[in-house]
């Protein structure tokens, strides 16, 4: 009975020990190893990612060194995910030149995504972003204010899901359904 209880205990904590342990391509990257925050990304009924936001700092700040982890919980082409991410850039206002090169380039930066899978950005400038999938450094892509155009989609005021925004930002959650 002891052994069924410990084995419990593990399979109801274990989705906040994932989350809570950086992921190994942050050890020795400048972003450190702080949670800052986590949230579940939801769309209707079905959760999408759980997106984890990592600082040197226990705070987020666009000044300081940061990483955001996508952990996918449902199947994604990387053409799907690549399309998507250049819609909500130009949604939040990102300039439209070159935004189909930068799709074009993310979607040779990463391949499709399974349950489990988790992509991982880290801006290195202000125009550049290197991105890690299941810990493989795949790619550095550049273009200008990328740092502030890409991780707007999770971090910025605009953003498609306010509560989890907060969430990721150690905030108050706001009432409303992501």
């Amino acid at each position: 009975m002891r052994k069924f209880g410990i084995l419990f205990s593990v399979i109801i904590l274990w989705p906040g020990l994932a989350i809570s342990a950086p992921p190994p391509e942050l050890a020795s990257l400048a972003a450190g190893q702080n949670m800052v925050g986590s949230a579940s990304v939801r769309l209707l009924f079905w959760r999408i990612f759980d997106a984890t936001l990592w600082s040197k700092e226990k705070t987020f700040n666009w000044s300081q060194p940061f990483a955001l982890t996508l952990t996918y919980t449902r199947e994604f082409s990387a053409k799907s995910l690549a399309k998507t991410t250049a819609k909500e850039m130009a949604r939040l206002g990102s300039d439209k030149a070159g935004l189909n090169e930068f799709r074009d380039a993310f979607r040779a930066c990463i391949d499709d995504v399974i349950p489990g899978d988790r992509i991982t950005a880290l801006p290195v400038s202000d125009s550049e972003v290197q991105f890690f999938q299941n810990g493989k450094d795949r790619c550095t892509l550049e273009r200008p204010q990328l740092k502030k155009d890409f991780f707007d989609i999770w971090l910025g005021e605009k953003s498609k899901f306010p509560n989890a925004t907060a969430q990721l930002l150690g905030r108050e959650t706001v009432h409303s359904f992501d």
